[in-house]
């Protein structure tokens, strides 16, 4: 987000001055004092924007969009060159062999731009890096108590990792399905009895093992509430209604729930308070953007 946009009477003259400038030359932010110019940041584009060239030609795209992407691309930028001033301060490097090691990785996806930008683009990245090492060290690691109450406080994270082993039979007339269903209700017919008595299909009827986020909303919905050997109501599905019958629950793991809601609680407050310290930085430094010299519209992201 772009707060401050005034630009001083000494940038201003600069900017009368610079009319004779190359555009990728024009100042487009000011940081404290420190020019970035039109050509840094159309270079950062470049490294942000996967495809591009597709990106800017396709058709289909809507001009707003492209200018929505790109505004909040130069906020993370101005963001990243506080934080980069930060780790300046705090004295922290990056060794050269560590760079040219990683960009010559072959798994390493350095986006566009000759070695020298990409080169550069890394080093910055790795040196934020180290930056939110040193801000998020003191994140503490929540305890069992602390993590049982966000479980209880979130109960869809309870059902992550649960699976059922189950029968399923599919019928093509809904009206059989609901007739099976009542004798199965009034004990007058078996589930290994409904399969013998309604398909050749060898394959219906077999156990199986599904992973609970895999079935869609109605089959949960029909099958959440049942005991082991207990069968559902008929679902529509597809053209077709199937009875399920549950043969066993399998639970997650107790403990990895623990470890998942800890996961949980520390990415949230890892990430708060990155964000507040970013906020922080934002807050304190003087930070004016030229927009007439930007490669596109600024779209902001609050009410100005």
């Amino acid at each position: 987000m772009i707060r401050r946009v005034i630009v001083p009477l000494a940038l201003a003259g600069s900017i009368a001055c610079g009319l004779a400038l190359e555009p990728y030359e024009r100042p487009v932010v000011n940081i404290d004092g420190i020019t970035l110019t039109r050509g840094e940041l159309e270079a950062y584009l470049a490294l942000n924007l996967a495809g591009a060239e597709e990106f800017e030609n396709d058709s289909a795209g809507e001009a707003d969009q492209r200018d929505l992407v790109r505004s909040r691309l130069l906020d993370t930028w101005i963001d990243e060159r506080l934080v980069l001033s930060e780790a300046a301060e705090r004295r922290l490097t990056i060794d050269d062999e560590q760079l040219d090691e990683q960009l010559d990785d072959p798994s390493y996806e350095s986006g566009a731009g000759d070695r020298r930008s990409r080169r550069a683009y890394l080093r910055n990245r790795l040196l934020i890096e180290l930056v939110q090492g040193e801000v998020l060290h003191d994140v503490a690691l929540p305890s069992s108590k602390e993590a049982a109450a966000w479980l209880a406080a979130n109960p869809g994270m309870l059902t992550a990792g649960r699976k059922v082993r189950l029968r399923s039979l599919r019928f093509d007339s809904a009206e059989n399905a609901q007739r099976v269903h009542r004798n199965l209700r009034r004990d007058r017919l078996t589930f290994n009895e409904a399969v013998v008595q309604n398909t050749d299909d060898e394959s219906q009827g077999a156990p199986t093992i599904v992973d609970w986020s895999t079935f869609p909303p109605e089959v949960q919905q029909a099958l959440e509430k049942l005991r082991r050997g207990w069968s559902s109501v008929p679902v529509d599905l597809g053209g077709s209604t199937y009875l399920f019958q549950v043969v066993e629950w399998i639970e997650p793991d107790p403990d990895a729930q623990i470890e998942t809601a800890r996961a949980e609680i520390v990415s949230a407050a890892r990430r708060t308070a990155w964000e507040g310290f970013v906020a922080d930085l934002r807050a304190n430094a003087d930070i004016q953007v030229v927009r007439k010299n930007l490669p596109f519209h600024y779209i902001s992201d609050e009410p100005e």
